[in-house]
């Protein structure tokens, strides 16, 4: 993390990357990416997060991939409450080291986070 980042709070550094995402998915199918957005908080209340975070993974559209990159990013390298992660994805994260305090937190975490994502596809893919 920069001096800069280190300044700002976690709410602050979790904003900063939905932003920061958001303005890296401009040239996506926009409606698709609005949608898958604000669908998966639905998805990880009702499904579970491990089960969001595996049909993330299943789909080969770029939108699912894009959206499961942006949230292995925040919680395994940028939000700065899990170690650095040597797995190779989310998913495997998820199944094989994370204990259960580590996937309630990371749950949450994923809620907090997609609630920026979502604010800031709606203002900015519309």
């Amino acid at each position: 993390m920069s001096t800069q980042e280190e300044t700002l709070s976690l709410g602050q550094r979790r904003a900063r990357h939905a932003w920061e995402a958001i303005k890296s998915a401009k040239d996506r199918n926009r409606e698709e990416l609005r949608s898958l957005v604000r669908r998966v908080p639905s998805l990880i209340r009702t499904n579970g997060f491990g089960q969001t975070i595996a049909f993330l993974a299943s789909k080969k559209q770029n939108e699912h991939e894009w959206l499961l990159g942006q949230l292995t990013d925040w919680l395994l390298s940028k939000s700065g409450f899990f170690s650095p992660v040597k797995t190779i994805s989310l998913l495997e994260w998820l199944t094989t080291e994370a204990t259960m305090y580590d996937y309630r937190r990371a749950t949450a975490e994923a809620l907090e986070y997609l609630r920026w994502l979502k604010r800031f596809a709606e203002a900015e893919l519309s």
